[in-house]
Order: structure tokens, then C-alpha cells, then sequence
């Protein structure tokens, strides 16, 4: 096995980090074209398909990379990452756990840590997260990932005023997207503002937490709802009371008031949903009433 030029790799990986997938991809090509075996040319290989969005080819380059590498902690890391995003679960777990044993690097331990937490939360197995968690927090008490499984944890156990303040510090990272339309600062409650509320999650979470948009509107002066494309025809009827911007978020927002202030729309729970009396359970969507008609006279026609 031979070992590539470790200036060309930082190169390629500044490329990676900078979301300059394509350049990154042809300077290691280069690269690997001397070295095909290098476990590091590979794992940074598995990074940029990985960004791109193409998971099953980033395992099985981790994959590889562990295979040549063995006693690399940040190699069973990736792997395992990966093997998550597949839901592989188990095998996800014992790469986590292999990478804990192998490694002594505290940042390596936190995040696997972390990510063995965030498996059992997925799998509604909270008391095993919260173990794994308390493992983290003892050696990095301040990562903002174990910090915001915590907070997963506290809403699933309806521990709200807790849960929803850690959950926000996931707000940022790679997996919650902070979104900027200005130099606007975050909401906080204060009421008279023009606020503007956007989606850090999927569809789903979006309506979700639509719930909530009336209350900021009886708030505001203003609320702007920055919406999935998807979502834009079925909030504008149901949030009349706000101005609804398909943009996805930034500063490609065109709308009549320009906001004050900016929040992502989960985070309105930390503002607004602090113990259980403070879920209405009122539904909150408005149907087409066009096709609400068209499917009774469709329905009406089948034999009951």
C-alpha cells in the first residue's frame, strides 16, 4: 500500500469542505491514479460522495477505508455514519462501538457517542440514548450534537422547556440549516416585530409545526411564512393572517414587509408549547374546498 502527497489530500478536502465537489473529486482522482490504495485518498473519496448525496457509494468506500485501515477510530466513524443513513442499524452500532475502542481521540469518542445516542432515539429507546449521552457530556459537555440529542430525549419524555431550549442548538449544523435573509437577529418573543418563520426540516416537520403560526401572528405585526414549494397553496389558505414565501430560505425572499426578525419554525415550541396544556389539539390546515367537493362527488358514487 502507498501514501498519496498529504499537501495534494488537505488540498482536496479544503475543496470538499468548501462544497466544491467537482474540483475536489478531480485533484484526487489525480491523486489516487499513483495511490488507488491509500485508505486516506479513500476515505476522502467516501466524504465527497457522501456531500453529494450519494450515501450507498459513500459506505462502501468507508467501507474500504476501515477494511485497509483498521485501527483508524475516525474510519469506523464515517462507516458507521453512513450505515445509519442506510438503516443498518445493528452494523452501525458495532462500528460506532469499534471506533470507541480503537480510538483515544476525545472528539472521535464525543461524536460517536453522540451518534450511538441519536441511533436509540431513532428506535424510541430513549434510556439507552440518555446513557450514551451522559457517556458524552462527560467528556465534551459542550458539543452541540449530545447537547441536542439531549434535547430529542427531553420532548420525547414531554419534558418541554427543557427539550425545546437543547433541541435549538442544533440549529446550524449540518443537519438543522440556519437560514439568513439580512442581518436580522432571532425572534425571541418580543411582540409588535415582523417576523419571519422558516422550515429546518423536512415537509412533514413543516406542517407539524405550522401549528404554532397563529400564535405568533396574534403576536406580530407581521408574520411571514417561509414555506416548501410544496406547502406554499395549502398555508396560504390555511395562514391567511400571514404572508406566505415559497423561497426555501435566504436572501431571495421578495416580500412586501421586510422582517425584523427570523426564527426556524421548531424553535416556536420553546416560545409557545411549554407544558402539555399548551398543545390545543384543534386542527390548524384548511382543505381545497374545490377538491374537497370533487372527491364527495366522486366517493358518492361508490356503493356503501
Amino acid at each position: 500500500m502507498t501514501s498519496a502527497n498529504r499537501e495534494t489530500v488537505a488540498k482536496c478536502v479544503t475543496l470538499w469542505e468548501q462544497g466544491e465537489l467537482d474540483q475536489a473529486m478531480d485533484l484526487l482522482k489525480r491523486e489516487m491514479l499513483e495511490h488507488p490504495d491509500d485508505p486516506v485518498c479513500i476515505g476522502v473519496a467516501a466524504h465527497i460522495y457522501e456531500k453529494a448525496g450519494n450515501i450507498p457509494v459513500a459506505y462502501n468506500l468507508f467501507k474500504l477505508a476501515k477494511d485497509l485501515n483498521p485501527n483508524e477510530g475516525s474510519n469506523w466513524l464515517n462507516f458507521g455514519r453512513c450505515a445509519e443513513d442506510l438503516w443498518k442499524s445493528a452494523e452501525a452500532e458495532r462500528a460506532y462501538n469499534r471506533a470507541i475502542s480503537v480510538t483515544n481521540r476525545k472528539s472521535t469518542k464525543v461524536m460517536c457517542y453522540g451518534n450511538l445516542a441519536a441511533l436509540h432515539i431513532d428506535h424510541g429507546r430513549f434510556d439507552k440514548a440518555r446513557e450514551y449521552i451522559d457517556k458524552a457530556m462527560r467528556l465534551d459537555p459542550t458539543s452541540r450534537t449530545v447537547v441536542s440529542n439531549l434535547g430529542f430525549c427531553q420532548l420525547a419524555e414531554g419534558n418541554w422547556s427543557e427539550g425545546w431550549k437543547n433541541y435549538h442548538q442544533n440549529i446550524g449544523t449540518d443537519w438543522r440549516k440556519r437560514v439568513t435573509y439580512g442581518d436580522e437577529p432571532e425572534w425571541d418573543g418580543t411582540p409588535g416585530q415582523a417576523v419571519v418563520l422558516y422550515g429546518e426540516q423536512g415537509i412533514g416537520d413543516e406542517i407539524v409545526f405550522a401549528s404554532m403560526v397563529d400564535d405568533v401572528a396574534k403576536l406580530c405585526r407581521k408574520t411571514i411564512l417561509d414555506c416548501d414549494p410544496r406547502l406554499e397553496n395549502l398555508f396560504k389558505r390555511s395562514f391567511p393572517q400571514a404572508i406566505v414565501a415559497s423561497t426555501s430560505g435566504g436572501m431571495n425572499m421578495r416580500v412586501p414587509v421586510p422582517p425584523t426578525h427570523r426564527l426556524p419554525i421548531a424553535s416556536l415550541g420553546n416560545l409557545f408549547r411549554q407544558n402539555d396544556a399548551d398543545f390545543p389539539a384543534m386542527p390548524f390546515l384548511m382543505a381545497d374546498p374545490e377538491r374537497v367537493l370533487q372527491w364527495h362527488a366522486v366517493l358518492s358514487r361508490l356503493p356503501r
